[in-house]
């Protein structure tokens, strides 16, 4: 088995761990912020995952940057980043829909800051959240940025989506990526 840390800044998320690990020894919860790791030594885990949103949560890309930069440093040479991101095109099903798609990629072209960064609809309890969205493109710059290798960029489908589309229209059409980053 696998030691495990779970770090959040948010309280009941870590409650939310501790639950699921239950008495388990070998895991443990901290909080704090992603953006800084400092009170973790280099090159201590072998696996590093942010699911959920928690990236997209990021409303600055210098913090983007900032905390892949911490996970790349607290990686074991060859260890790997499991990363879960919102895709940009699929919010054109969404709520705005293809004018916010359309205004969105009319600030990326002149430089806008912010673009990216939506509002949101409310899901279950969550209301007024705004994340950021990663076309393939934008993560996978990111990525290679900081010094990640790109193993796998998967593309998530909602339930009643088919998988069957060309590679192209994968990306377009997925609801967010499921990523595999090695760092080497």
């Amino acid at each position: 088995g696998y030691r495990t840390i779970g770090i959040d800044l948010s309280g009941p998320m870590l409650d939310e761990f501790q639950k699921k690990a239950g008495n388990d020894p070998a895991s443990g919860i901290i909080r704090a912020n992603m953006l800084d790791l400092s009170f973790l030594k280099d090159q201590v885990f072998e696996y590093v995952a942010c699911l959920f949103s928690s990236f997209g949560m990021m409303l600055d890309p210098k913090d983007r940057l900032v905390m892949l930069q911490e996970v790349f440093r607290v990686l074991k040479p060859g260890g790997t980043l499991v990363l879960h991101v919102h895709n940009l095109w699929s919010a054109w099903r969404g709520q705005g829909g293809i004018i916010w798609v359309v205004a969105d990629l009319v600030k990326r072209l002149v430089g806008v800051p912010g673009f990216g960064n939506k509002l949101m609809p409310t899901h279950g309890a969550i209301h007024g959240l705004t994340l950021h969205l990663f076309s393939y493109r934008e993560i996978s710059k990111l990525l290679k940025l900081v010094g990640f290798e790109i193993e796998v960029i998967k593309p998530l489908f909602e339930m009643n989506q088919h998988d069957l589309a060309p590679k192209f229209f994968k990306s377009v059409k997925a609801h967010g990526f499921m990523i595999n980053a090695k760092k080497q």
